[in-house]
C-alpha cells in the first residue's frame, strides 16, 4: 500500500468524523439552542462547529492532494490536521475549565431563571432535584 492510499483512508475517516460532529452540533443548536444551553454553552458549540468546519476542509485538501498526487496538498493536510488537533486540545481545555469552575454563580443563576419557566415535571429535573 502506496503513502498516496493512507492519505487517502486517513482523509476519508476524518471527513466522515467531521461531517458527523458537525451535523451533531448543528442539530443540537437548532434544536434545543434556546430552550436548554446557555450562552456560555452556545459558545462552547460554535466552537465545536468551527473546529469540525475547519477538519472538513483539511480533509478535503487531503483527499484533493492524494488523488491528484499534490506534496503541497498533503503536506497542507498534514499542516491543517495537527493545527485542528492543537486547536481543539486548547479550546476543549479552556471551555472545561469555564464550564466547571468553582465560581459558577452566574452560570448558575441564569440555569435557575431558565428552569422556573418550564413545567414542573422539566422544572424539577432541571433543577435536578426529582421528587
Amino acid at each position: 500500500m502506496s503513502s498516496r492510499h493512507s492519505v487517502l483512508y486517513i482523509a476519508f475517516a476524518e471527513l466522515l468524523f467531521s461531517i458527523t460532529f458537525l451535523m451533531m452540533g448543528i442539530i443540537l443548536l437548532f434544536t434545543s439552542g434556546e430552550q436548554i444551553l446557555l450562552d456560555v454553552h452556545a459558545i462552547a458549540l460554535d466552537l465545536h462547529i468551527l473546529a469540525y468546519w475547519g477538519l472538513r476542509l483539511a480533509t478535503t485538501s487531503g483527499i484533493f492532494g492524494a488523488l491528484y498526487q499534490s506534496r503541497p496538498l498533503v503536506t497542507l493536510f498534514c499542516f491543517m490536521t495537527l493545527a485542528q488537533l492543537i486547536f481543539g486540545l486548547g479550546s476543549g481545555i479552556y471551555w472545561l475549565t469555564i464550564l466547571f469552575e468553582e465560581s459558577g454563580e452566574l452560570i448558575t443563576a441564569a440555569l435557575r431563571h431558565k428552569c422556573a419557566f418550564m413545567n414542573h415535571f422539566s422544572r424539577n429535573f432541571c433543577e435536578g432535584t426529582p421528587q
